[in-house]
């Protein structure tokens, strides 16, 4: 950033500094080619990832354990390549190449993989694995690349959160935020169906004599931590709170489910009939609060008209909207809970729930239970403003 007097003389120093990287670049290439990336992978047992969570050997063996796990469920046909690639995926940190350079590290092993001979979509999983880096990033290119990703990444958060390290306001010295940021955006992006449960569960199984902290509460506190993040990542996007919430709310666990049910809201709050389902069910999750109701509805105790109409409204709709709930039909199974608008309405106009009759209380609270848990197959919609 000056003006010097003399450019050739800033043009030499410039050459010997680029001339000397390069030629110790060329020696450490030409050096690590003796010997195979493959052979390579033993020598992990001298690096350390983490004190208690131990050896970047150890994490590889992991994570390609979770990953042979998440292979069965996303592409079967791709186990061989993903377990070549998982155990060759960290193996360029011994290399001399990446001590030098340790900005090249994934790149080192994505060449040394090519000139190995492996095949090109592990080759290229050993450097997209680690994407994305950043938000915004480009995602793996292939379904190799994304399942030795999910697992790497799943295998240091849940680790992180097994000894203790978890993100604390800006500490994050994992980049759990990331990691857990980039999981999300592979599993919606390239729409797999998994369960975010089962992988943390697995995940924690692996880790088991690493972590000092019990199963469940890591289980707990990692699907907490993704939907935190999922919450963010949605609001960035300009999905309403009220939305995520009512979503995420009831059910948290197959991501592509998630965003189906709250794509399928966003669309339905904007339909007439829509916000007076809102209310009445609201007015249903308020009057349920702290009660206990019997555990079937009796139609026999039914004294008004409005509770039987309400009744064969309900019965109808659940068969219809069962249907489309098996399909993943969210705005249809939407469409039919507008459809019970009137009954529900003239049931909270003409009908008494909170009587002295136990029998007929109990029977009433039953029935707006059942009318909850139907509509709670798809969201709380107590909590939409």
């Amino acid at each position: 950033n000056i003006n010097p007097r003399d450019r050739s003389v800033v043009i030499k120093g410039n050459e010997r500094v680029l001339r000397a990287r390069l030629s110790d670049a060329a020696f450490f290439f030409k050096e690590d080619l003796k010997v195979p990336l493959e052979r390579r992978v033993d020598d992990l047992k001298k690096v350390v990832f983490q004190a208690k969570l131990g050896t970047s050997y150890e994490k590889v063996m992991r994570f390609t354990r979770l990953a042979q796990f998440l292979v069965d469920k996303i592409a079967p046909n791709l186990k061989e390549m993903v377990e070549s690639a998982c155990l060759l995926s960290k193996a360029d940190l011994v290399t001399g190449m990446v001590g030098e350079f340790p900005k090249l590290q994934g790149i080192v092993g994505r060449e040394y993989a090519r000139l190995s001979g492996e095949k090109p979509e592990v080759a290229e999983a050993i450097y997209e694995h680690y994407l994305p880096t950043f938000a915004g990033d480009r995602l793996p290119s292939n379904a190799v690349g994304d399942i030795v990703s999910i697992a790497d990444k799943m295998d240091t958060i849940v680790g992180s959160f097994g000894i203790g390290l978890i993100p604390t306001g800006t500490a994050d010295p994992f980049g759990l935020r990331r990691q857990a940021l980039g999981i999300i955006r592979l599993i919606l992006e390239k729409q797999y169906v998994l369960s975010l449960g089962e992988v943390v569960e697995k995940s924690g199984e692996l880790l088991n004599g690493k972590m000092n902290r019990s199963l469940a509460d890591v289980k707990t506190e990692v699907l907490e931590f993704f939907r935190t993040r999922y919450q963010y990542f949605l609001l960035d996007k300009g999905t309403p709170f009220d939305v995520i919430e009512a979503v995420t709310s009831t059910s948290f666990d197959d991501l592509l489910d998630v965003q189906h049910r709250i794509d399928a809201l966003r669309v339905a709050r904007e339909w007439g009939d829509f916000g007076s389902i809102v209310i009445g069910s609201k007015r249903a999750m308020n009057i349920l609060k702290g009660s206990i109701s019997q555990k079937e509805v009796n139609p026999s105790l039914f004294n008004a008209p409005e509770e039987q109409s309400l009744y064969q409204s309900f019965l109808g709709a659940k068969e219809r909207i069962g249907l489309h709930l098996k399909q993943k039909a969210y705005e249809s199974a939407l469409l039919e809970m507008t459809k019970m608008k009137q009954p529900i309405d003239d049931f909270f106009d003409k009908v008494m729930v909170m009587v002295e009759d136990e029998l007929l209380r109990s029977n009433r609270l039953a029935l707006l239970e059942c009318i909850g848990k139907l509509f709670l197959r798809i969201a709380d919609f107590s909590k939409l403003t």
